[in-house]
């Protein structure tokens, strides 16, 4: 499997996690399409530090990535396909 292929795989397993940890009955497949499918859908501030640990976990390992490195990778994932916070007055408490 090329780099890219991998990359792409590895995008739709995190976002299939991040929906199954806000408790959203959908799945990667289920928004191609839809272009504001990440403003339709919300996690809470909690969720979102869940999610960050295992997304954190995940592409350290899949990725081979060192501690910076992974850090940098999901601040840009959860810039890009992050779901919109569902209680904003918590956001002090993402870690």
């Amino acid at each position: 499997m090329n780099y890219d292929k991998k990359i792409e795989k590895i995008i739709e397993h995190l976002i299939n996690v991040q929906f199954e940890m806000a408790g959203h009955q959908v799945t990667f497949d289920g928004i191609l399409g839809n272009e504001t499918w990440y403003t339709d859908y919300t996690m809470t501030c909690e969720q979102t530090n869940e999610f960050r640990k295992y997304a954190y976990k995940y592409m350290k390992k899949k990725l081979y990535l060192n501690k910076l490195q992974a850090e940098r990778e999901l601040s840009w994932f959860c810039l890009q396909y992050g779901l919109k916070f569902a209680d904003p007055e918590n956001i002090g408490l993402i870690k």
